[in-house]
């Protein structure tokens, strides 16, 4: 599930004496009675941004996670240099993404948005009374804004999105026409991850006086502020071409591949690789082969572990990649010669280690299938049996040695699949 929040923090030019907050949803204006039986209006204004951002399925803050340390000293700051004398409020606006359960959605919301204002009451009391939170529902006028300024998808694509979202049809319908979009995986991996960020947006506030009713005067006074301070989805799309960096928008996946190169040479084998973090994955492969190349003198078999740990020079684990792997290989080969070589009494597998380097790359617009390009060499140490290359051939000699070389050609197939979707949940 992913959810975001406006933080607003709002001062007036008067004392703060403000008993009643009215949040006008359809402009995301913040406008502010002194009290009902004075005509004295203060209209918000905007002064600054930052975000808070949450892990996945997670509501409390974690300094360490993104920018959020920044955000939460920079947050310290307004609040000092405005002045407490100044601030008239604190406004939590929280939304979530629409993907999931609407029950799972809003309830993370909100809890997103108590761990924001237990957060104030603990390191910043002097406005906890001044806290106020509103929970705006699930976030389709967000992802249509974002679609709408994706300069990735094509037309076509965004109109076919754009008639999902719009469509009269109950939530639920419109989710699962969503899902069955190729381009789904997409939005999954660049928009939801940023809609899923808290961001706090700090205001201030100008005296307007008027001998008119407060009622008379409020709705004009809100259309002002509408004409010139941006809506919620621009916000938060201008924040993902603005102020977030690629790290901002990572999400974890699964690659589950082959390399077409073993099968070349009639081994079979399957690889899965996982995302770490930014910048760091881990893979596995294993290969396995038990049959000749049409006769006993000429034959490749083996059966091999080959973990790798890698770091890739994009945060989003994509392009360039170093890696560093370990090697556990069995191995009985023959290539025509006068002798066969296997591993000692089959017991003694070579074991070793290397470096390598690669470069990935999305051959499909949703980036669910991807080719891997590798090359990578390693030291072993080998301790095996040579055999005259006969069927039944007797023992010749037992050698220890070590190898150093080309341990690895990789041309890989790989599909993708997010790890962010828990259970239906994001």
């Amino acid at each position: 599930m992913f959810c975001w929040c406006f933080m607003v923090v709002t001062y007036a030019h008067s004392a703060h004496n403000a008993k009643n907050e009215a949040v006008a949803n359809d402009t995301h204006a913040i406008t502010n009675l002194t009290n009902h039986n004075t005509p004295h209006i203060y209209i918000s204004q905007q002064l600054n941004t930052t975000s808070v951002h949450f892990r996945l399925n997670k509501y409390d803050i974690d300094p360490n996670y993104m920018n959020n340390a920044d955000a939460l000293m920079h947050l310290a700051h307004v609040i000092d240099s405005v002045g407490i004398e100044y601030i008239d409020s604190v406004v939590i606006r929280t939304q979530s993404s629409p993907d999931g359960t609407l029950k799972y959605n809003l309830r993370l919301a909100e809890q997103r948005a108590q761990s924001i204002r237990n957060y104030i009451d603990t390191n910043h009391p002097e406005v906890s009374s001044r806290v106020i939170s509103h929970s705006d529902g699930e976030s389709w006028d967000q992802l249509r804004e974002c679609i709408k300024n994706d300069k990735s998808l094509k037309e076509k694509t965004k109109e076919k999105f754009m008639a999902i979202i719009n469509a009269d049809v109950n939530i639920d319908t419109k989710k699962w026409r969503m899902k069955q979009q190729p381009e789904y995986r997409y939005l999954i991996s660049t928009w939801y991850p940023l809609i899923r960020n808290s961001s706090a947006l700090f205001i201030y506030r100008s005296k307007t006086k008027s001998n008119a009713p407060a009622t008379e005067v409020l709705k004009p006074q809100i259309k002002e502020i509408a004409a010139q301070a941006p809506t919620k989805p621009s916000t938060i799309c201008n924040i993902a071409s603005s102020s977030l960096t690629p790290a901002d928008v990572w999400t974890r996946h699964l690659y589950l591949k082959t390399n077409l190169a073993a099968w070349g040479l009639a081994i079979s084998n399957v690889a899965a690789e996982v995302d770490l973090a930014p910048h760091w994955s881990l893979s596995v492969p294993i290969y396995y082969s038990a049959w000749n190349y049409a006769q006993p003198s000429l034959k490749f078999r083996t059966f091999a572990i080959i973990p790798e740990a890698r770091y890739w020079l994009n945060s989003k684990n994509e392009g360039v990649f170093f890696g560093a792997h370990a090697g556990f290989i069995y191995y009985n080969f023959a290539f025509n010669g006068d002798y066969r070589y296997q591993d000692h009494n089959g017991t003694s597998p070579a074991w070793g280690g290397g470096i390598n380097v690669g470069y990935r790359i999305a051959l499909d617009r949703p980036q669910r299938w991807h080719l891997e390009l590798a090359l990578g060499g390693g030291v072993y140490d080998l301790y095996y049996d040579t055999f005259h290359n006969v069927e039944n051939g007797r023992l010749d000699n037992t050698y220890h040695d070590t190898y150093w070389g080309i341990d690895h050609v990789g041309i890989t197939i790989s599909y993708r699949l997010p790890l962010d979707k828990k259970g239906g949940k994001r």
